[in-house]
């Protein structure tokens, strides 16, 4: 929704910008094909020459030229091997070379080719122990060897090496309390020490891919310096080395990787500076530290120097508000 979210996980009815001042929606238009694709937009990726990829619900993916404002949109075509691999996309992301991957679900990992306009799959294959463990992939990131790590929901952590095209898989393994620990996940993210730190439906884990060992961080009832949910949907570290952890259900968390401790952030409806809802779906912090997070509410932007949280959401039709307290 707003950006400097771009690269994250947001969910919108419409493709807004905020300028600072006011937030303008893009929406489809059925009659005009340089528009939006869909209205239900799931993630922002800006690339490296300032288009936006913006993959929807349902409807693919269009990239916008901020110049002219026009979008070039792709889509799943069951006749074209090689379209995109279906509809329904959760994530599109920039490597370092500037190449685009995309992850429709159940479709594998997409990688475009701007010359043809088209997309190469890499899909699962049981006979193939290097292939990627599974067709639905969630998030993509890349570390400074120009590694993809790809988490995938149902088939664990992936690590994919680009020059020999191969995939090394990290799954869940009961016997092994150092394994993944949930094949479901929904997040990853590669810190400024090069650590791992791979969101699931059973908590927070941080990798180590020198020895490959695993250490997880999951909710206690009885631990209020515990994660608040299980389900982590966000991670992005912030200038003190810090983590904010976004969960679905149990609102935002502050990590401390040193005392490993977490400080909760929770909705609560009596309090009008809390944030805005407990479902986060994203969360960036930009140069001047200030977060913002989005949400089921809407958009809050936090500035840890002051307690409340200010909320942007929507009134009614393309309107919205800015509101703090």
């Amino acid at each position: 929704m707003i950006r400097r979210l771009i690269g994250k996980f947001i969910i919108s009815e419409a493709l807004n910008k905020y300028d600072g001042i006011e937030i303008t929606a893009f929406t489809h238009d059925p009659d005009n094909s340089d528009s939006l694709i869909g209205d239900f937009v799931w993630w922002i990726q800006e690339g490296r020459d300032g288009t936006l990829w913006i993959p929807t619900w349902g409807n693919g993916i269009s990239r916008l030229d901020p110049k002219t404002g026009i979008f070039t949109n792709y889509h799943h075509d069951e006749t074209d091997p090689q379209s995109l691999g279906g509809n329904l996309v959760w994530s599109v992301y920039e490597d370092r070379q500037g190449q685009i991957w995309a992850a429709p679900d159940a479709g594998g990992l997409n990688k475009f080719n701007p010359e043809t306009n088209t997309w190469s799959k890499y899909r699962h294959d049981p006979n193939d122990p290097n292939s990627i463990s599974h067709d639905s992939v969630s998030v993509m990131s890349e570390d400074n060897h120009g590694i993809l790590w790809i988490a995938t929901y149902g088939g664990g952590l992936n690590r994919f090496d680009q020059e020999k095209e191969t995939f090394t898989r990290y799954q869940h393994d009961n016997n092994n309390a150092e394994s993944l620990s949930d094949n479901n996940l929904w997040y990853v993210y590669i810190d400024s020490h090069e650590q791992i730190w791979v969101g699931s439906e059973k908590g927070l884990s941080k990798f180590d891919p020198t020895t490959e060992i695993f250490t997880h961080y999951q909710h206690d009832e009885d631990d209020p310096n515990s994660l608040s949910f299980n389900t982590v949907t966000s991670v992005q570290e912030n200038g003190k080395g810090q983590l904010w952890v976004g969960t679905f259900g149990g609102g935002l968390n502050l990590f401390d990787p040193n005392r490993e401790t977490f400080v909760r952030y929770p909705h609560d409806p009596q309090n009008p500076d809390s944030i805005l809802h407990n479902t986060v779906t994203s969360i960036y912090e930009d140069t001047t530290g200030t977060l913002w997070v989005s949400s089921y509410g809407g958009v809050d932007r936090y500035d840890p120097g002051r307690k409340p949280f200010e909320h942007y959401y929507k009134l009614n039709g393309n309107q919205a508000s800015a509101a703090s307290h």
